[in-house]
């Protein structure tokens, strides 16, 4: 039986972003993907983390090629960030989605 408590961890997300979250379109790959983006980084109070694609593929069941290809569009659409050095993590602005 599942017994989830906050004493065990939580992720801190302004409402503001939820909201903004719940309005723009996005297929189960990029859902998934970016769930697991924002756990990884403001689940442990960063801004942007260094995260495997082999790492979100294991946590989401979503096939490597496949997690490839997803982060390349949230990255294209401007909904996460990524720089040289692989560093990922959710535009906070956002107005900049497409």
């Amino acid at each position: 039986m599942a017994n989830p408590k906050l004493e065990d961890g939580y992720t801190r997300v302004a409402n503001e972003l939820l909201e903004a979250l719940a309005r723009i379109k996005l297929c189960a790959y990029e859902t998934k993907a970016l769930i697991f983006i924002i756990r990884k980084t403001y689940g442990w109070n960063k801004k942007t983390d260094w995260i495997a694609l082999s790492q979100i593929s294991e946590n989401t069941c979503i096939l490597k090629p496949n997690v490839s290809r997803t982060i390349k569009r949230l990255q294209s659409r401007n909904i996460i960030t990524r720089d040289n050095h692989r560093h990922v993590g959710l535009q906070k602005d956002y107005e900049k989605w497409k």
